[in-house]
């Protein structure tokens, strides 16, 4: 309970810009309502829905933001500033794991290899990140499961309280 009261909720209205390509990140989201338009370079590529997320590359490298996101109805996202995100990574295990894992696999699908580690620490999570920047990886995560993805995300936030 301690890491989802250091989220706070906001609400979207269609249209809206969650996030604008080229930005300075400010914090991860995790959407739990509605659904929204992912863009590169003005070019729809990809649509997220509840349990996605997205902010975890711009928080950990420090670098711009991928894609610009706009809510294609009602959105709501939790959202986590980068220092509480920083926190999160440094004294919950299982969620650094989890945004280990999930770089990971997009590093893989992009062809990459990627060594494993015993102990995932903000470092790895930032060279990951930058290793995904650098061939033009998305910074988000769509939910393959919406339902099972955000159960399993709720459960690791609930657990690192």
């Amino acid at each position: 309970m301690s890491v989802l009261r250091s989220t706070s909720g906001v609400g979207y209205e269609r249209g809206s810009e969650l996030v604008k390509e080229g930005d300075t990140g400010k914090g991860f989201f995790i959407m739990t309502k509605g659904t929204a338009a992912v863009s590169v370079g003005g070019t729809q590529v990809d649509t997220l829905g509840p349990g996605s997320y997205f902010g975890e590359m711009a928080v950990l490298d420090g670098g711009p933001r991928t894609a610009t996101i706009t809510a294609t109805g009602q959105v709501f996202v939790l959202h986590l500033p980068p220092a509480t995100l920083s926190r999160i990574l440094d004294t919950q295990p299982t969620i650094a794991q989890q945004i280990d894992d999930e770089l990971t696999r997009r590093l893989s699908s992009a062809g990459e290899q990627v060594a494993p580690t015993d102990r995932v620490d903000r470092a790895r999570l930032a060279d990951l990140s930058a290793r995904l920047r650098s061939i033009r990886n998305p910074d988000w995560a769509t939910a393959p499961n919406a339902k099972s993805r955000w159960l399993g995300l709720s459960k690791l936030f609930a657990r690192g309280a």
